[in-house]
């Protein structure tokens, strides 16, 4: 084949004429089928004239070599002239697009030959131009190193410490900054692969590496940015090497972030370095002591006149300073102890209320409504009042940006504070109102503002007709998303609205594709969802109707949002038709393992910027012939993948439904469930952390939705899927609870597995070693050594160190714990007594006065919950817990005393022999406390302790001084799940026809008209209190017909119902 051939069919490539290029693309394809191309293709690269032409013989040639096997398929001759040539024709080629093209070329060969060491030109090359005199040299030299390395960072590991000595060398560059860049991007490259030799010669350029920086700063900040990177992946894969640089490093951040001189994408840069390292390493800036001086460089960046206030309360990336500084304020309260931050917050927030500046007011409620999320029970317990207080004062400012981000702030108390924010609603409805009504005259001037209302107000009641006549497309939205929001707080009070509801969703669910009404319709399905779940009896009759509907959108719908929310109706449906839904089942599941397959979404960078062309280069694989073991480096040159949004919701809404649809449907669902299983399983591992959260928790519910078959069918197969998905799905929780370092995965991850021993019990144990696993992972959580927690990993268990908690760090180490109670109840007690042996030191710790308020209230609960699970084995520790949870009953916060009440009641009740002795002194410490006691949680946690004391040894009760008392504080208001100790109490004694229960009858009465008529009440304690006034209408009806007839009309009938339905 000619070289002057296929030159002439790029030439043709290059004509501004569709028709020529189609021609000369087909054409090309049947040239590049000949074996002798590679050749032709390199003449070409060294002959032509046009430098175009010379750009694409080096991109095809490339990707003709660029599989291990396709270069081993050419002869040796043709390979050591590839070789011999490429550098020289490196350091002729005048034009820089070629060069590039060159350095790829150089970078895919080195990563062939450089293993097997037949290339040591290369190196050779790279030391003399790295090294040479000349500056141009220096450049072209650290450039082919920074190309290289990044295709073939592996193959030149055994060369790494030099490597880092050259690029050092050349940090130090003055007369030609793009030296010290490449330098920088070599490293960058080096990162994944640095080890122990290596890190302290890594360590000594950092400095360096942040004044290179700075100098790119003034020569051209898109440099600058490109150079930062490296802390991006010095930060995600050896951040060790930052360890004695951190304040270096955020000291600099902070230094550009806060220069309004500077563009934003180096400012936003900077700061997500920032928030980069307190989401990883948070607890350098608490060694550091650098909390403050980081708040101060936020704040006034957060009062920066923003050019997206438009958007900036949208979730959406940042992308100005002010709304990065967010942000990273959030991150902070996510990651940090909020007694850490916020006492340092309160300042300038107060001082931002009352300025005059617009700009500092609106800051002030944005950093109020970033840390609602993380610091939320610090809010909750400590200030909550005075931040709505000043929230108030927001929602009526003269300017409407302040207003807005006074709103935003309601909305995250409304999110994240309950359910204490709840409290306030009767002052903080009229003034939400009053600010609707004047949003929405005011909605052409100040758009945003009605927005925000109606995200906030959540109440549709007084606002139906805004869906039907208003205009405005985001108003109608924001609507439709109101009446789901409120339908989760109002439930069955929201029966009189129900019908026009309907009325105004269905109008949206016809099939679209116009992007306005498409909007419009994923909210609906999605609002539709939410009714499902909250007023199930009122959407029953409409179930199987609706379950249609979203069938048929989904079958027509390609729309990733679409289909994220059809999945969602279609998994709430099925807590409604159940089983009823196997008819349509095949073709759902077909649409949902459809989208966890698909590579819809992806896109994939790869090294350079040659997209367009290698679209029209491609070629079939058949043409290549390429084996299908051989894809041991396919990927070799492929940069990265990035994912939409969309996409990757869609896939973790389909995942979540999958789960919900097996757990719901049963049996019908398990001809689908091998499948199902071995895909979900697949995107375990997947790079995106909402789908791998998805993923666990539906495989917790596959397990669970076969063990109930199992259970109910007996059927042996049923048992042996089981098994096979348990052993399997275990371990791999057991994994990702090690070793996945996304903290909210690893908390779905424990949530699963909880969910998993609870449902399931006895069977998830039978493993051999599970138990001890299970166990050693929670512990390793509690001990502050997976993956997830960072550097806590490396601290002393036996300091106080990890005591500097985020609130959800805590949430990560209560679900841990969470566990412990169900791995005892499926074991049993005598089984669990020596791990509870080894837990109770951790637990026991956290209850130091020293610790927070949270920590001790978790501890002291998940000891009684396990208390309570042992049993008759608690006896063994009554030693070592009574004098601790004595004194905690005493404690100055209410939660903490109302779990320790309930601890020693638990005691009380199984503690046995050991505990007996001290039932006076226990009885007189729960009246003691009761005399004083202003929380009603802990007043009927005392009522359940005495009553567990009284069933267990009735005898040792003094009844005539305590029921009275006990009765005194009936019904329960809080603790509702103890009203079955209660009333369970109450009966045996009644069973026994004992005296002093017998007196108390009319009060009992009375009391149990009010417990019938609480729909929260429990079915087993409603059964219990129903038998004893059919028994008591049967014993005594002359004390039942006077407290009856002496009763208000609601009530008197709510008894007489129980008593005629006895007969």
């Amino acid at each position: 084949m000619a070289a002057e051939k296929i030159e002439q069919v790029l030439q043709q490539l290059l004509v501004p004429d569709t028709t020529v290029i189609k021609q000369a693309t087909q054409e090309l394809q049947q040239l590049l089928k000949d074996p002798g191309i590679i050749p032709v293709l390199c003449t070409v690269l060294a002959t032509s004239q046009n430098a175009q032409v010379r750009q694409y013989a080096a991109v095809l040639l490339r990707r003709r070599i660029m599989k291990t096997k396709q270069w081993k398929r050419l002869s040796s001759d043709v390979t050591v002239s590839i070789r011999q040539n490429l550098l020289q024709l490196l350091l002729r080629e005048p034009e820089k697009s070629v060069r590039k093209a060159l350095a790829q070329l150089i970078a895919t060969v080195a990563r062939h030959e450089l293993p097997e060491g037949q290339w040591p030109e290369l190196l050779q090359f790279v030391e003399e131009f790295t090294r040479s005199q000349d500056a141009q040299q220096r450049e072209v030299g650290m450039y082919v190193l920074s190309i290289v390395t990044s295709v073939a960072a592996e193959q030149l590991k055994p060369h790494c410490v030099t490597l880092i000595q050259l690029c050092s060398a050349s940090l130090d560059e003055q007369q030609n900054h793009l030296v010290a860049l490449y330098a920088i991007n070599t490293l960058t490259n080096l990162v994944s692969y640095v080890g122990s030799d290596e890190l302290k010669g890594f360590q000594q350029v950092v400095l360096k590496i942040l004044k290179v920086i700075q100098d790119l700063v003034q020569i051209d900040e898109d440099l600058a940015v490109e150079a930062l990177e490296v802390f991006d992946e010095l930060l995600e894969c050896e951040v060790s090497i930052l360890a004695p640089h951190v304040r270096n490093l955020l000291e600099f951040c902070m230094q550009i972030g806060a220069n309004k001189k500077l563009g934003s994408s180096l400012r936003v840069k900077c700061l997500s370095i920032v928030d980069t390292v307190i989401r990883l390493n948070k607890k350098s800036l608490l060694r550091l002591n650098i909390i403050v001086p980081l708040l101060e460089v936020l704040y006034p960046i957060i009062c920066e006149e923003d050019d997206d206030d438009d958007d900036e309360f949208e979730e959406s990336e940042s992308s100005t300073a002010p709304s990065y500084a967010c942000q990273v304020l959030d991150t902070m309260a996510l990651h940090l102890p909020p007694d850490k931050l916020i006492p340092h917050l309160m300042k300038p927030m107060q001082l931002s209320v009352q300025s005059t500046d617009p700009y500092q007011r609106k800051a002030a409620y944005l950093m109020m409504a970033v840390c609602a999320e993380g610091c939320a029970d610090y809010i909750r317990n400590r200030m909550l009042k005075d931040l709505l207080q000043q929230v108030y004062n927001g929602l009526q400012d003269a300017v409407p940006l302040v207003r807005n981000a006074a709103l935003f702030a309601l909305g995250q108390f409304s999110e994240f504070l309950q359910p204490d924010i709840s409290k306030y609603s009767g002052e903080l409805l009229p003034i939400l109102f009053n600010y609707l009504g004047r949003a929405s005259q005011d909605v052409d001037k100040d758009p945003k503002g009605v927005t925000k209302t109606f995200s906030t107000v959540e109440v549709f009641c007084e606002n139906l007709g805004i869906i039907a006549i208003s205009q405005c497309q985001k108003i109608k939205e924001l609507a439709i998303s109101a009446i789901g929001a409120t339908a989760n707080a109002a439930k069955e009070e929201l029966g009189p609205y129900f019908s026009r509801i309907i009325e105004l969703l269905t109008v949206y669910l016809s099939p679209t594709e116009e992007e306005g009404p498409l909007k419009l319709q994923t909210q609906a399905l999605d609002t539709l969802a939410v009714l499902a779940r909250t007023v199930s009896d009122m959407f029953k009759p409409l179930a199987s109707q609706y379950l249609q509907v979203a069938i048929r959108l989904l079958t027509g719908g390609s729309d990733p949002d679409l289909k994220r929310c059809i999945y969602g109706l279609l998994a709430a449906l099925s807590t409604i038709v159940k089983e009823e839904m196997s008819a349509n089942l095949g073709g759902i599941v077909k649409e949902m393992l459809e989208t966890l397959e698909s590579t819809e979404g992806i896109t994939i960078h790869v090294i350079g910027d040659e997209s367009e062309m290698l679209e029209l280069f491609a070629i079939d694989e058949e043409q290549i012939e390429e084996d299908d073991d051989d894809d041991d480096d396919d990927d070799a040159e492929v940069k990265g993948y990035s994912v939409e949004n969309a996409y990757i919701a869609e896939k973790a809404d389909a995942c979540s439904a999958l789960g919900e649809l097996a757990v719901n449907i049963g049996a019908p669902f398990l001809v689908h469930m091998e499948t199902v299983f071995k895909e979900v399983t697949k995107i375990l591992d997947n790079p995106a952390s909402d789908i791998r959260k998805a993923a666990v928790g539906a495989l917790a519910q596959f397990c669970i939705c076969v063990a109930n078959v199992a259970k109910e069918t007996k059927v042996v197969e049923a048992q042996t899927a089981m098994y096979t998905m348990l052993s399997s799905t275990l371990m791999n929780f057991l994994t990702i609870i090690q070793e996945d370092v996304d903290r909210e995965v690893a908390m779905a991850t424990l949530e699963g597995l909880d969910d998993v021993i609870e449902k399931i019990g006895e069977p998830v144990i039978q493993y051999s070693g599970m138990t001890d696993k299970i166990i050693t992972a929670v512990k390793s959580v509690l001990q502050g050594k997976v993956a997830c927690q960072g550097e806590e990993s490396d601290a002393d268990p036996d300091t106080e160190e990890d005591k500097d908690l985020s609130e959800y760090d805590g949430m990560l180490i209560e679900m841990a714990a969470d566990i412990l109670p169900k791995m005892c109840k499926a074991i049993g007690g005598e089984n669990f007594k020596p791990y509870f042996a080894g837990m109770l030191p951790e637990l026991m710790k956290r209850l130091k006065p020293s610790r927070e308020i949270s920590e001790q209230s978790f501890a002291v609960g998940t000891i009684a919950e396990c208390l309570e699970a042992m049993g008759p084995a608690t006896s063994a520790f009554v030693q070592h817990v009574y004098p601790l949870i004595s004194k905690l009953m005493e404690h100055e916060d209410s939660e903490v005393r109302s779990n320790s009440i309930f601890a020693m009641g638990v005691l009380a009740a199984n503690g046995g022999e050991a505990i007996y002795s001290q039932y006076p002194v226990i009885l007189k410490g729960l009246f003691d406390a009761l005399n004083k006691e202003t929380d009603r949680r802990a007043v009927d946690n005392i009522c359940a302790a005495v009553c567990r004391m009284i069933t267990t040894q009735m005898d040792i009760v003094p009844l005539e001084q305590v029921l009275p008392i006990v009765i005194q504080c009936l019904p329960l208001k809080e603790d509702m799940e103890e009203n079955i100790t209660v009333y369970s109490c109450i009966a045996a004694l009644y069973d026994k026809h004992h005296e002093q229960i017998i007196k108390y009858l009319p009060q009992l009465l009375h009391i149990f008209a009010q417990v019938i008529s609480v729909d929260i009440v429990e079915s087993d304690t409603r059964a219990i209190v129903v038998n004893l006034v059919r028994d008591m209408n049967h014993r005594h009806p002359d004390v039942v017909n006077q407290m009856v007839n002496s009763m208000p009309p609601d009530m008197k009938q709510k008894l007489h119902n129980c008593i005629t339905s006895a007969n």
